[in-house]
């Protein structure tokens, strides 16, 4: 968000969900631009890309490297326009699947513990 400022403190989408629960990645906008992968690597199609592909480009890769790190979590962007300046909270949810205590209340028929992290960035 930090490097994409032409489109992130601009007009960000009201908000962005990011889910990759049972391998199914996929990401829905307001702004429909985010939801496909363009290519932005130098000499492809898309190249060069807008403010608006280039957050979409990395959108898609960070939620790539999030279901290899995190499989099945989602995560949410919300953006918020206070006084004219843009915050966005980022907030990720997983089951936690490799903590003991966790595994013996599987075995007794509970859920996975839900984990949450949630971060606030002013573009």
């Amino acid at each position: 968000m930090h490097a994409d400022r032409d489109y992130w403190a601009s007009t960000p989408p009201a908000s962005a969900n990011i889910d990759d629960t049972a391998g199914s990645e996929g990401i829905t906008s307001s702004d429909t631009t985010l939801q496909t992968t363009p290519n932005c690597l130098s000499g492809q199609a898309d190249a060069p890309c807008t403010a608006a592909k280039m957050a979409a480009f990395d959108l898609h890769n960070w939620m790539s490297d999030m279901y290899g790190t995190l499989r099945g979590s989602t995560s949410l962007i919300a953006c918020a326009t206070n006084v004219g300046v843009v915050s966005c909270t980022i907030t990720i949810n997983w089951k936690e699947q490799t903590v003991a205590a966790n595994t013996q209340e599987a075995a007794n028929g509970n859920t996975f513990e839900t984990q949450s992290y949630q971060l606030v960035v002013n573009p």
